[in-house]
């Protein structure tokens, strides 16, 4: 056993002895027992002083220890400091070398739960983690047609688990004088008589937890059962979970970790949103995202399976306008801004996080029904032809293409013109250089040169085809075929408004037949009867033959006859268009005709002059 002095001081006393008759001066001194870890304070008798000893205290300093020891079966280094009042105060350093603790090497890896590669193991982040991506948005068509579905398409990473508070239960035994535990580095330890930090049971230890300022702000305390104090983290997350010590195994700890919230869903009305923003732009010149101008924002909660579509389509109907009574093509560049959505805890006002952008993005609506091939746009004009079985978009004149190139891009508008007696002959037509963005390819140079040849040798069709060209790498981004029959017949063309509020097309052949039509007036013995009259049965109602427009389709594929069906019977406008003129019509009868088992579709239409809905106009 040692002693160390703490502190001494002197102090003026009263002898009543015969060495020393009236007063004298006596140390005192405060002395910390190395074996007991207590601090004795005593007066030292041996010694008296006549005079007062002045200066002649002691006092250790405080910011030096005067004794440590290695905690029992642990690494922990406990070191002990003088309070500048004759008593002391311990402080433990965890994992010292003093104690024979030597270093783990370090293990690199992902410390991130969230991350695709995350590894418990390691114990140094290395900046590899591959976190997921909070949404992706499925690609859109550079250039597309208004019309047409557009749909975008967000996915949402994975939810992971619900979010939870971390919990320890600590179950005590016979603790003893040793006893001591740590939460999150507070220490606490054993005594009979405990004071600030200190406890014998887990009522005492319970009540420890709740007076110490830290512990009590971060979890909630209870008793579970008998012998038993439980920590519960007052937030959810991993970053609540407690980290216990215990130096004896007379004190169990049962942890269960806090889970974090691995994404934003967990959150209160999560959802996504999409944005889509107009550019100004037009034909042949590249476009950015200044100056952009937002259209429309929408909104869609939290569903199973975490996949949004949001329709794209609509909101560019609406900011081109319909373009059927226009004589030019109408172009619009836009791009998509995506990102979550959320009500924050607490918050009445829902928070938008962006995530990310598409490029500029271009859509088009054409003066005449437009459809798409590969990479290239192209509207429909209204000839004549007799092909058979033909799709809704087959047949019909392309009188321009739409091709969106990059800036230095070279496009080539090649035909190979077919004779009848099987002859080709293939020419370039034209070759433009690009600066950038959509470029519009006319047509009528390859009708001009198909009709010249034909002056000496009948031309049967032709096939388009255009390519770019970027420095030596060249590719074909479509061909359009085209057949010139005789002209047979009187071939017109209907043009009607989908559900989609998009004009579709579809070829028809049509002759004028007798209909019957009953008179609105009543007639008697070929007299307009008088309504006074009694005599009923003498009333005959006339009827009357009156030419009526008949229209037919030839025959349809399966999809094109399906499609009439439903979109051209409850059509709002339906127009005739033949010889450059549209007129509109009211369709009054459809008569379908279909067998299955010879998989031939048709049908008979039957037209009168007039609109029962006003028409969309510019």
């Amino acid at each position: 056993m040692a002693q160390i002095l703490l502190k001494s001081y002197w102090f003026l006393e009263n002898a009543g002895t015969p060495s020393f008759p009236s007063y004298y001066y006596v140390q005192r001194l405060y002395e910390f027992n190395t074996e007991t870890r207590t601090v004795a304070v005593r007066d030292d008798t041996n010694s008296p002083q006549p005079s007062d000893p002045t200066n002649e205290g002691y006092s250790r300093p405080t910011n030096q220890a005067f004794f440590s020891e290695c905690l029992p079966e642990t690494y922990t280094k406990r070191s002990y400091y003088h309070d500048g009042n004759g008593g002391f105060v311990s402080n433990d350093t965890l994992n010292s070398s003093d104690c024979g603790y030597v270093p783990a090497e370090p293990v690199y890896g992902c410390t991130n739960p969230e991350a695709s590669n995350y590894d418990p193991t390691a114990t140094v982040d290395n900046g590899s983690c591959i976190l997921p991506e909070r949404l992706t948005v499925d690609a859109l068509p550079d250039l597309a047609v208004v019309g047409n579905p557009i749909t975008a398409t967000l996915h949402a990473a994975a939810t992971g688990q619900e979010p939870k508070k971390a919990e320890a239960v600590l179950t005590l035994g016979a603790v003893g004088y040793a006893t001591q535990l740590t939460v999150d580095g507070q220490l606490f330890t054993f005594s009979l008589a405990p004071q600030m930090g200190q406890f014998y049971d887990a009522d005492t230890l319970a009540q420890a937890f709740f007076d110490n300022e830290y512990v009590s702000s971060r979890y909630t305390i209870g008793q579970p059962g008998e012998g038993q104090v439980k920590l519960t983290a007052i937030k959810e997350g991993s970053a609540f979970t407690p980290s216990i010590t215990v130096n004896e195994e007379t004190i169990t700890v049962a942890i269960t970790a806090g889970v974090d919230a691995l994404r934003s869903q967990t959150k209160k009305a999560w959802g996504c949103y999409l944005e889509v923003w107009g550019c100004a732009g037009s034909y042949g010149t590249p476009v950015g995202k200044e100056g952009a101008e937002l259209l429309e924002r929408s909104e869609l909660l939290y569903a199973p399976g975490n996949s949004y579509a949001f329709d794209v389509a609509s909101v560019l109907r609406l900011h081109t306008g319909h373009a059927l009574f226009s004589e030019a093509d109408r172009l619009k560049p836009y791009f998509l801004r995506y990102g979550e959505v959320y009500s924050s805890d607490g918050l009445a006002l829902r928070r938008r996080y962006p995530v990310g952008e598409s490029p500029v993005l271009w859509a088009l609506e054409g003066a005449l029904p437009l459809y798409a091939l590969n990479d290239l746009a192209a509207p429909r004009l209204l000839n004549r032809q007799t092909l058979a079985q033909a799709p809704l978009h087959g047949g019909a004149y392309a009188e321009a293409l739409y091709v969106l190139a990059a800036t230095g891009a070279e496009l080539t508008l090649e035909a190979s013109f077919r004779y009848y007696d099987g002859s080709v002959v293939e020419e370039v037509v034209s070759s433009v250089a690009t600066v950038g963005g959509v470029q519009r390819l006319a047509l009528q140079a390859v009708f001009t040169r198909a009709y010249a040849l034909s002056a000496t040798k009948k031309v049967t069709g032709c096939t388009v085809t255009v390519k770019i060209a970027m420095g030596a790498a060249a590719t074909v981004l479509g061909s359009l075929p085209y057949h010139f029959p005789p002209a047979t017949g009187r071939e017109r063309c209907l043009v009607f408004l989908t559900s989609l509020s998009a004009y579709e097309t579809v070829w028809v052949q049509g002759y004028t037949e007798p209909a019957m039509r009953r008179s609105p007036q009543l007639y008697r013995s070929g007299v307009p009867f008088n309504a006074t009259t009694s005599s009923r049965n003498s009333r005959v109602q006339r009827v009357e033959l009156s030419p009526s427009e008949r229209l037919h389709t030839g025959l349809l594929t399966r999809e094109s006859f399906d499609f009439l069906l439903a979109e051209l019977a409850p059509s709002p406008e339906v127009y005739l268009y033949e010889n450059g003129t549209y007129t509109a019509c009211q369709l009054t009868d459809m008569d379908p005709a279909a067998d299955v088992l010879a998989e031939e579709y048709s049908l008979s239409l039957t037209l009168e002059p007039g609109l029962t809905h006003n028409p969309i106009s510019n």
